[in-house]
């Protein structure tokens, strides 16, 4: 098994791991994966997103 990426895990941390695919991604992993990468914004999650968004965003500001 791989070591998932520290921001990775932090915003996977705040998405609701329902893998209900409404953001378009098969899991929240993935979805998780593309806003870490900067391919989704960090409000993507439907079902979390805007409670999640900002505190994503601080993640992400992290080096």
């Amino acid at each position: 098994m791989h070591e998932i990426d520290p921001k990775v895990a932090k915003i996977l941390a705040l998405l609701p791991q329902r893998d209900c695919g409404a953001c378009g991604y098969e899991t929240c992993y993935d979805l998780a994966v593309a806003i870490a990468e900067g391919r989704e914004r960090p409000d993507a999650c439907k079902t979390a997103g805007k409670r999640v968004g900002k505190d994503i965003e601080r993640i992400l500001k992290e080096s």
